[in-house]
């Protein structure tokens, strides 16, 4: 069954809506969100990652792009996250040629 493509209006209220129901992950992205702020960043819910949230799906990765502080500082960033009360089992430097970091959760 296909559906129809949400409207610019509709899509904000439909992920916040998927991420009151999934608290781990508003945490975990609010927490980076306020770590990458203040070290001059910005969070940006990118990819396939918008889509599933969108049409309210788990999806297999979260996509997110940080934008304003380099590549290490972001690994620096991630890694002091409080790994165990946000679930995060891992971090790996992922991209030889991009700015790319997996990070894996428990959740």
């Amino acid at each position: 069954m296909k559906r129809e493509p949400l409207s610019a209006d509709e899509l904000p209220a439909r992920i916040l809506a998927v991420l009151r129901r999934r608290p781990e992950l508003r945490t975990f992205l609010v927490r980076l969100g306020t770590a990458a702020q203040s070290s001059g960043g910005r969070l940006w819910l990118v990819g396939g990652f918008v889509r599933d949230l969108a049409e309210g799906s788990r999806g297999q990765d979260i996509d997110l792009l940080v934008t304003g502080i380099g590549h290490d500082r972001l690994g620096s960033l991630l890694r002091s996250l409080p790994a165990e009360s946000l679930g995060i089992r891992r971090i790996v430097r992922a991209g030889k040629r991009f700015p790319v970091y997996r990070v894996s959760p428990g959740w």
